[in-house]
This record gives C-alpha cells, sequence and structure tokens, in this order.
C-alpha cells in the first residue's frame, strides 16, 4: 500500500490524545498500514482539499 517517494521525508513529531491514537491504529490495521502511513495520507487529502484555501478557519481549542 504505502508506496516509497523519491521526495526526502523529514521527521515530525505530534502529541495526540490516546484515543485518537487507538482510532489511528484501528484504521492502520483495517487497511494493512503503518500508522505513519495514515497519517501521511490525511494530511495529503487535506493540503489536497485545501490547496486553494492557505487561510483556515481554524479555532485552537484545548477540547478536540
Amino acid at each position: 500500500m504505502a508506496g516509497k517517494s523519491s521526495k526526502k521525508m523529514v521527521r515530525t513529531s505530534v502529541i495526540l490524545p490516546q484515543d485518537k491514537r487507538l482510532l489511528l491504529e484501528q484504521i492502520a490495521d483495517v487497511n494493512g498500514a503503518s500508522v505513519a502511513w495514515v497519517i501521511r495520507h490525511a494530511i495529503k487529502e487535506f493540503i489536497k482539499n485545501n490547496k486553494n484555501n492557505k487561510e483556515l478557519k481554524l479555532k485552537t481549542t484545548k477540547k478536540e
């Protein structure tokens, strides 16, 4: 499922609530992928869906 990309990869860390991490693990499991691949795929889709709208109306909250 996850193919090698010719683009240089850069390690990035994020801190997630435990419930979100568990959901990512379940999604990865069902799809035979790694959690890292699922996160990269989600980011790719997010960027694709927002490429024409660089200024997002994001609201920072403590609860997610």
